[in-house]
């Protein structure tokens, strides 16, 4: 095939304009989104915990790291400010 042959076959210019300008509506599919959406968390939930089972770190390792991580994102959420409930990664381990 030649570079000439792809070249002509690509869509002109007005042919992308007129694409994204048409005002036609996409047909109506049908799709349930709390449906939708439940699935996916269920997928994250186990994509997470099968991540943990099969992660290359030794546990405690894996838990302090987790308790790190939860503890940024509850300073992000704090605002920078201080909180005074312990943190995950100063709870005694088993």
């Amino acid at each position: 095939m030649k570079l000439e042959d792809v070249l002509n076959s690509l869509p002109s210019r007005e042919d992308i304009v007129s694409a994204l300008t048409s005002n036609k509506q996409a047909p109506a599919t049908g799709i349930d989104v709390p449906t939708v959406l439940g699935v996916f968390g269920v997928g994250v939930f186990l994509g997470a915990g099968l991540a943990l089972l099969f992660a290359p770190k030794p546990g405690q390792e894996l838990r302090h790291d987790i308790a790190e991580r939860f503890d940024d994102v509850r300073h992000k959420f704090d605002n920078g400010n201080e909180t005074s409930s312990r943190s995950l990664a100063d709870a005694p381990t088993a």
